[in-house]
């Protein structure tokens, strides 16, 4: 079976973390968007049972879990997480929690003067709005709430508007798309899964799995192979791992990529009630009927990932990337996978934290955030237990275990093979060193070479371009390629067949 997730590098972060009466949900939470890392609260807690963490008692310091929970919770979400907890509060003391912060909701002109200043001088750095260009007014104010900074949405959006003009005229309305009403009875009924390919032209695809009630982004996958059989199972059984549990169903189109998936959920459907039926757990439909997910990929697009797509083909248009050329392609890969992958999961983590609103002409949509429906959710839970336990014995934990080794020799990070990886990680830090006067690191980039933020970083990947087509035209080691996406689905014959699910 491929090894469990790692968390021995963050070990002490996360006890850190713990004996700041940081949550579970938020120490998840803070592990994917700092490290890309996915893991659900049933791994947490293992993890933690075997560092021998002392375990938060009732009477841990309340004052301080509100201090964690304030930059992305209301009052009454901040009270509700606290109850699930097992530490229920009151509002008064979470009053008293921003007053000891110096959170005032009500402000002196001479304060008001001086929180404006410190906002435009937040905005304006460099470092910041090369993350943020692209983020809604909500997005903006809930990414500045998590960095600490209680400003509210009408003061941080009406100073971004005099600051970037050029950013807001490009976010207003187009066409509004035509919504269907959708309705799911709880959290984990259906996940919605589909990939999203707008910059598989080069090189660089998108896969993703939503909550059908909450709308919360289950996983989200960001590499060169979406569209393999190997791929998807892989991406759910990493899921179902950290999680320890499987949604009622799947929705997805009748792409050759979910075969082996829809083999996954539904045998471990099985041992769970004999009586299932596959068209009980797996549902097919037309990818433009797939709202949720489709929906999804539209929002991520003009919020994060539209600004790549547009440049990647400017590029293109100047003949400075072709997809079948090597030089070409690892250059790309090696500045912006990472770079895409920090943004994409950024914006995901303000995704699963943003407040759905109430609409009186639809009564059907469920209103609040996300993670809060997700983890939090009124109404009953409708998941499916899975024993992931490694050393359990149960059948379902034996079958889990052999559905982990049929995909066991795919590492779902790896992007570019680990010699070419490191001689272009070697050539950025020189890259940089020339440019900028210190090493260029895609994982966390030197906003001083970001250029014009609709082209970001291009002095950086034309010179590594260059460089490529050099050493490639040597022939001297290493022998620069690009990585093989996991093939083979088509021989393992899958026990399944899914080719009488009807469409719906």
């Amino acid at each position: 079976m491929p090894p469990r997730i790692d968390l021995e590098p963050y070990k002490g972060e996360i006890i850190d973390l713990i004996s700041h009466k940081t949550t579970h949900e938020d120490i998840i939470a803070l592990l994917q968007e700092k490290y890309q890392i996915l893991i659900g609260l049933t791994t947490l807690k293992s993890r933690l049972r075997e560092w021998q963490c002392p375990v938060r008692t009732q009477k841990a310091d309340i004052h301080d879990l509100i201090e964690e929970l304030l930059p992305r919770h209301n009052t009454q979400d901040i009270l509700k997480i606290l109850a699930r907890e097992g530490t229920p509060s009151s509002e008064r003391t979470i009053r008293r929690v921003r007053a000891d912060l110096s959170i005032k909701l009500r402000l002196s002109p001479e304060e008001r003067e001086q929180q404006r200043d410190d906002i435009e001088a937040i905005l304006i750095s460099e470092s910041i709005i090369s993350d943020i260009e692209d983020f809604g007014r909500r997005t903006l104010h809930r990414h500045l709430r998590a960095m600490g900074q209680f400003y509210t949405e009408k003061q941080i959006s009406t100073i971004y508007r005099l600051l970037r003009p050029d950013v807001i005229q490009g976010r207003l309305p187009g066409q509004k798309r035509q919504r269907l009403n959708y309705m799911s009875p709880g959290p984990n009924d259906v996940w919605h899964i589909n990939g999203h390919l707008k910059l598989e032209p080069f090189g660089i695809e998108i896969y993703a799995a939503i909550d059908g009630y909450s709308r919360f982004i289950v996983w989200v996958y960001i590499g060169v192979s979406v569209s393999t059989a190997v791929s998807v199972k892989r991406q759910s059984l990493d899921a179902f791992a950290a999680y320890s549990f499987q949604p009622r169903r799947f929705r997805s189109d009748r792409g050759t990529e979910t075969v082996l998936l829809a083999d996954t959920q539904y045998e471990l459907r099985k041992l769970g009630d004999p009586s299932v039926q596959i068209n009980d757990c797996y549902l097919y439909g037309r990818s433009m009927d797939n709202q949720r997910i489709e929906a999804w990929w539209a929002i991520l697009s003009r919020a994060s990932t539209g600004v790549f797509r547009d440049f990647f083909w400017s590029l293109a248009h100047d003949n400075l990337f072709t997809k079948d050329c090597i030089p070409d392609q690892i250059s790309l890969l090696a500045i912006y996978m990472p770079i895409i992958r920090r943004r994409v999961h950024q914006y995901t983590v303000h995704w699963n934290h943003h407040p759905i609103q109430a609409q009186p002409q639809r009564p059907h949509v469920i209103p609040g955030k996300p993670n809060m429906n997700f983890y939090y959710s009124d109404v009953p839970d409708l998941r499916c237990p899975i024993d992931t336990d490694p050393d359990s014995m149960s059948e379902q934990a034996q079958l889990f275990r052999h559905l982990q080794q049929d995909v066991e020799g795919w590492d779902p990070d790896e992007y570019l093979p680990p010699s070419t990886l490191a001689w272009c990680q070697q050539q950025l830090t020189e890259i940089g060193q020339q440019l900028a006067g210190m090493p260029f690191n895609p994982e966390d980039p030197n906003p001083g070479l970001i250029g014009d933020p609709r082209a970001p970083y291009r002095a950086v990947y034309t010179e590594l371009r260059a460089r490529a087509f050099a050493h490639w035209h040597t022939g001297q080691d290493p022998i620069l390629s690009v990585y093989t996406p996991p093939r083979g689905a088509a021989n393992w014959r899958p026990d399944t067949d899914v080719s009488g699910v009807p469409e719906s």
